[in-house]
């Protein structure tokens, strides 16, 4: 219900330029907030309560100050026609079983409890403003933007001072869970490809770096790679691109190791189709991907997850994890070349 209401605040706002939302939040709508963020599992942040000023999103709340015994005593000696909502009758709702039932219970050993943790927010909003600061500087420290995904190397992460803390920081504004976030240090030691998921974002781990990446960006059917990228993550896993001047040959399947002169950049990589082909390494002759894949003895669901990666002129050079193309393979005069490793993501 609360993200319909703003939803519907936002749509508001978008017919007035210069609106703002008045909203009727009260000193025990704050208390009730920070109770339920510390009992969730908070940050710094959550113990704030409910901001006065919200600019982001055009909202203000000037009746904050306010306990609700105050709001209510005014409107009665105003007559002022009100509406009482039965649903916060119903204890079945966390935040009424705060307000019904937690609350009058401490307060039968603390009766002031309303106001000390109220006072307490208050007091918390000064101490989270400089302690952002700090965290803002930090993060920025550590992490790198590249294709609007995150990067931060993990080295750096497992000898910092209060872990925990920054980390808190910079992923819960993405979705992740105070649960999720106790998993989050054991990515450090994690094998390559292994991932935490949100509804939004995904953390995963590849070759030493941390990468938060958007799931829209993982969404993507076609992902361009330029010449200069180094790091490419997207549905099927995450390529690890590096130029070297000599390569030794292998035939480990999440390898390739290509003629770089012979590539036209930029390249793409997109699930298969009907009707692609390309040269297969050893074979020297076209063959349609479809018949590659029977030769292969994959099983339907390999087939509909496999990617390609092609270059500008349309040359399909690797289907990824399975073989290159024989045209862009490593010869004696090779000069230049292309070291490409995959590895596809696995869920912690």
């Amino acid at each position: 219900a609360r993200a319909i209401r703003y939803e519907w605040f936002a749509q508001l706002l978008a017919q007035f330029e210069h609106a703002w939302i008045c909203t009727a939040h009260h000193a025990n709508d704050v208390v009730e907030t920070a109770m339920l963020h510390w009992l969730r599992g908070t940050g710094i942040k959550g113990l704030v309560g409910i901001p006065e000023k919200d600019t982001d999103r055009r909202i203000v709340r000037p009746l904050l100050p306010f306990s609700k015994a105050a709001i209510e005593q005014y409107v009665v000696s105003q007559n002022i026609p009100h509406v009482h909502d039965s649903s916060n009758d119903s204890t079945v709702y966390t935040r009424n079983y705060i307000r019904l039932q937690l609350l009058p219970a401490v307060a039968e050993r603390f009766p002031q409890v309303q106001a000390s943790i109220f006072d307490n927010t208050q007091r918390m909003q000064g101490a989270y403003a400089i302690y952002r600061k700090a965290i803002q500087k930090k993060l920025k420290s550590l992490l790198s933007v590249q294709n609007n995904a995150w990067y931060t190397p993990i080295k750096r992460w497992q000898h910092l001072e209060h872990v925990t803390t920054y980390l808190w920081e910079w992923l819960t504004p993405y979705g992740f869970s105070a649960a999720q976030m106790q998993e989050v240090p054991k990515l450090f030691t994690a094998t390559n490809g292994s991932f935490i998921a949100t509804e939004t974002h995904r953390l995963l781990v590849n070759r030493g770096w941390l990468i938060l990446t958007p799931n829209t960006v993982l969404a993507t059917a076609h992902v361009t790679i330029q010449q200069h990228e180094t790091t490419v993550v997207f549905a099927g896993g995450v390529c690890s691109l590096t130029q070297m001047k000599n390569a030794t040959v292998t035939d480990v399947a999440t390898i390739a190791i290509i003629d770089a002169t012979v590539v036209h950049w930029p390249l793409l990589l997109r699930k298969w189709q009907a009707g692609d082909y390309f040269y297969p390494l050893g074979l020297g002759k076209k063959k349609k991907l479809a018949r590659f894949f029977i030769d292969q003895k994959m099983s339907p669901l390999e087939k509909e997850q496999q990617w390609v990666l092609q270059d500008a002129k349309g040359t399909i050079i690797w289907v990824v994890g399975r073989r290159i193309d024989d045209r862009v393979k490593v010869q004696a005069n090779t000069k230049q070349c292309l070291h490409i490793q995959w590895q596809p993501l696995n869920q912690s």
